[in-house]
């Protein structure tokens, strides 16, 4: 163990990382020096080597979510247990935020110890936090522009507007974003202007610069200077936008440099990279943000082929060899300094003294990945619901299905296709919908995040069928964006359990009809074998004749191995019956159900004698005594009848149970008739020589079950036998 320690300091030594180790066998757990060290600590002396420390040093809040995946692993649910943040206490009393992932090692299904890592990201989180923050801020900066930015796609549908866009119509920016050009523009003269300027841009693939003009819904005529630009976003065609208001400034140079300068500070605030290039391409203007994209602080006189990859020069150069129009050249390249994907366009800009380009770079790293990422899981998902007959499904977060897989032919009887874009609700009962409505809504609000339950649906062919369904939702910043289920037709396996309770119900009828036809014909038995027997000894007194008093003998013995019979069977019913239940279990001194069992064997002298008790009579034990006392009754009369020598009756203590038994040195048991015990009227293939009805071992069993307690029977043949009952503590 001390070279695992000393291992463990060696290998996080100035690392940014701790080990920490859960033996338990001894519910001690050691933290290596570094781990001790990321939470303020110079060592482990200074802490306690339990786990309720580590626990301790987790902020309250986060503690739930700290020991989910540790108690899931621990329980075999995990593989192991996967990274998870959450934050912790140092020393001092100042947070950090830690991520944490480990695994336990396990023998004989139980774990013996875990191992775990903690790693300080709390920079790395707080830069996060920093970078949606920068998000928000540059989505405040877009709404707080007086000018006009908005984005419109290949239709002529606005898809994004700032809020200067939205106080122009006089309504809310979500209204704006789903209209179109004839919902914006009341004027026709002025819808046919801004349509001829879009299908411009968009057949130049280039950026322009027009006077619009625009009616407002106040009835007041503007002039607004517009810049129009085409670019591809996730494979559409949209318009980005910026226009000014140049109502009162058209003519005025003055107005005119101040509107450029507008529009230069725009340029410089996007998170877009503007690039102007002479003919060598190299760079001669580039605005912050192609700065922040190619994390250069000294673009100017660089070119560009050196900061980014797959930058074609004689595709571009091209453009001064043609003087009529030309198409935009885009494509993605990667840049050099930082592995980023870039979306690239480049287009020719002239004015009467010089000729250069112009590149638009959008960083577009994270959507890169995201669709990689979402073109893996796609293929996954398909691969797997291919060949499982389950149906997988993936939801909006309204229902409506995503994608589902081809089992829902089998099963619902549609081909996929037919319900993308659908609500699975439609297919089930008007009851069974409202129930799912309402679950929805608990998903959407994180009151549960998970859905089991049967389902009724309907077949594209009217059938009704029973799935067992599955639901998980997925949240994003603790919103919901998808549902992802897993459904199972169980029609057959519910027709297959009312088959086997009807079957029951009738097999229990039989048993209660045999169980009546035995206590019946039981008792209509006793009562005329008594009579014979209280006959015959009257009969036996009068004959004095030795030879005829040895024939009443015998059919006295016939006689009572009959009432024995007779007992074991009535026994064995009452036992068995629906209305016997062991009703009155009771912690019980064993001292009790020593003289209980005395008193049962008193009128036999020669059978007490040989009887040894040892049965630690200040114990108690949970039982009912009557059927303990039938158990080890039966348990004595067999040793007594198939041994000679003593029979000793103990028990032993345990952790957890508490065993009685009774021991002999008889004929044994045979192996081959050990697996038949318990079977009614099974007697040992070496007890022909003995008086037995076989009933007696099924008894004990039976009383022992209705005490939670089990039989065991150790015995070797021609050795001795012993029978024990063991009782739970």
């Amino acid at each position: 163990m001390l070279y695992e320690k000393e291992l463990f300091d060696l290998l996080t030594e100035k690392q940014n990382i701790g080990i920490w180790k859960w033996d338990l066998c001894t519910d001690t757990v050691y933290y290596s020096k570094s781990w001790c060290q990321l939470l303020g600590y110079e060592d482990s002396s200074e802490l306690e080597a339990t786990f309720e420390t580590y626990k301790s040093h987790v902020v309250p809040e986060d503690l739930e979510k700290a020991l989910k995946p540790v108690n899931e692993h621990l329980k075999k649910q995990s593989d192991y247990f996967e990274k998870t943040i959450y934050r912790m206490v140092k020393k001092d009393g100042t947070i950090i935020y830690t991520e944490h992932q480990g695994k336990a090692k396990f023998e004989n299904n139980k774990p013996v110890y875990v191992v775990g890592l903690m790693r300080n990201v709390d920079e790395e989180h707080r830069n996060y936090k920093l970078q949606r923050e920068t998000a928000q801020f540059l989505n405040n900066i877009f709404d707080l522009s007086p000018s006009l930015i908005f984005v419109k796609n290949s239709n002529g549908d606005f898809i994004k507007v700032n809020q200067a866009v939205a106080d122009l119509f006089g309504k809310d920016k979500e209204e704006i974003e789903n209209f179109s050009n004839s919902e914006v523009h009341k004027v026709k003269s002025e819808l046919d202007q801004f349509d001829s300027f879009e299908r411009e841009v968009l057949s130049k693939n280039k950026s322009l610069t027009k006077y619009e003009d625009f009616t407002t819904y106040k009835g007041e005529n503007r002039i607004y200077r517009t810049t129009k630009a085409p670019f591809n976003f996730r494979g559409e065609r949209m318009i980005f936008a910026v226009s000014e208001n140049v109502t009162e400034l058209r003519n005025s140079k003055e107005r005119e440099e101040k509107l450029r300068k507008k529009y230069q500070r725009l340029i410089e605030t996007t998170s877009v990279g503007l690039l102007q290039l002479d003919e060598n391409c190299t760079i001669n203007y580039a605005n912050r943000g192609a700065y922040k994209i190619l994390n250069n602080c000294e673009l100017e006189g660089d070119k560009l082929k050196d900061l980014i990859t797959d930058f074609d020069k004689n595709k571009i150069c091209k453009f001064f060899e043609n003087n009529s129009q030309h198409e935009r050249i885009k494509f993605k390249a990667r840049s050099k300094v930082e592995n980023k994907w870039l979306q690239v366009y480049a287009d020719k800009f002239e004015t009467k003294t010089e000729k250069s380009f112009e590149i638009i770079l959008i960083d577009i790293t994270k959507e890169y990945k995201l669709n990689r990422e979402k073109e893996y899981q796609s293929k996954l998902l398909n691969s797997i619901s291919k060949y499982n007959s389950d149906i997988i499904c993936l939801h909006k977060p309204n229902a409506n299905i995503k994608f589902i897989g081809a089992s829902a032919k089998n099963v619902l009887g549609y081909e996929p296709e037919e319900l993308i874009g659908k609500n699975p609700f439609e297919l089930t009962t008007s009851t069974q919908r409202e129930v799912l409505d309402s679950l929805l809504v608990k998903l959407i609000n994180k009151e549960i995040t998970h859905y089991e339950g049967e389902i009724e649906m309907f077949r594209k062919n009217g059938d009704k069928i029973i799935l067992e369904t599955n639901a998980k939702g997925i949240y994003e910043d603790g919103r919901l964006i998808e549902i992802v289920s897993t459904s199972r037709d169980i029609s057959k396996r519910r027709e297959l359990e009312k088959e086997k309770v009807e079957v029951l119900r009738k097999s229990q009828e039989l048993i209660n009809l045999e169980k009546s036809i035995i206590d019946m014909g039981s008792h209509q038995l006793k009562t005329p074998i008594s009579t014979i027997l209280t006959n015959l000894e009257l009969l036996n007194s009068s004959f004095k004749n030795i030879d005829k008093s040895k024939y009443f003998l015998r059919i006295k013995k016939q006689l009572n191995k009959l009432l024995d019979i007779i007992a074991n069977l009535l026994e064995n019913s009452k036992l068995d019956s629906d209305n016997f239940r062991a009703s009155h279990l009771k912690k019980i001194p064993l001292k009790k159900l020593e003289q209980s069992l005395k008193s049962y064997f008193l009128n036999n002298e020669d059978q007490f004698k040989r009887l040894k008790f040892d049965l630690c009579i200040e114990v108690k034990v949970r039982m009912d005594i009557d059927l303990t006392t039938t158990i080890l009754t039966n348990f004595i009369d067999n040793s007594l009848k198939y041994s000679t020598d003593e029979v000793k009756i103990n028990c032993k203590k345990e952790e957890k149970f508490i065993k009685l038994s009774v021991t002999d040195n008889g004929i044994g048991i045979p192996k081959k008739d050990k697996a038949s015990l318990f079977t009614p009227f099974f007697r040992g293939s070496n007890t022909k020589d003995y008086e037995g009805t076989g009933l007696g071992l099924l008894i004990c069993k039976k009383a022992a079950n209705m005490q939670d307690a089990e039989i065991m029977i150790k015995s070797k043949l021609n050795k001795g036998t012993t029978c024990s009952v063991i009782f739970k503590k």
